[in-house]
């Protein structure tokens, strides 16, 4: 699988289907520097950050602290909570999601309820890799971008499907 890490690469799937362990390989393949906002605590304590919130002030801190650096490859676990999907992306997730390439600055962005993620962080996303998936409204947003999406539903637990947009 081809990652590369000044573009944005979204995971997404049911809990327990295999994005973690996914990731954690992603992100072991790394050249360069990695961080993960890590609310969950599921990473490796050097290259996680444990938000002391959920708040989007934040999540906006960290993702500032994270545009002024450069040349990082981030991770967002449990991203349906930071990139709303109704809601207007924070400033510095704006900046980052819309030119983070510009100062390499890539996203792996994960999350169990694709629906319920930000129409642009999943629009703009040069890699998405599906697990298996069940709720209909994910599958029936799915479906607005790949055909036979409710092939999601009949995967294998651990299987995944990768789609590239470039």
């Amino acid at each position: 699988m081809d990652i590369r890490t000044n573009a944005i690469t979204t995971i997404a799937g049911m809990r327990g289907s295999g994005k973690t362990t996914l990731a954690h390989r992603i992100l072991k393949g790394v050249k360069g520097q990695v961080i993960v906002y890590d609310p969950m605590h599921e990473y490796p304590e050097d290259i996680s950050y444990w938000p002391m919130s959920d708040s989007q002030a934040d999540f906006n801190n960290f993702l500032e602290t994270c545009w002024d650096r450069g040349n990082l490859y981030v991770c967002i676990d449990e991203a349906e909570r930071y990139f709303k999907g109704k809601k207007s992306l924070t400033e510095f997730a704006a900046k980052i999601v819309n030119t983070g390439r510009h100062r390499n600055i890539g996203l792996l962005v994960i999350t169990r309820r694709i629906a319920e993620l930000n129409k642009t962080v999943f629009g703009l996303s040069e890699t998405v890799i599906f697990f298996q998936m069940f709720l209909p409204n994910d599958i029936k947003y799915i479906n607005e971008f790949f055909p036979d999406a409710e092939l999601l539903q009949k995967m294998k637990k651990y299987k995944h499907k990768v789609f590239t947009m470039r």
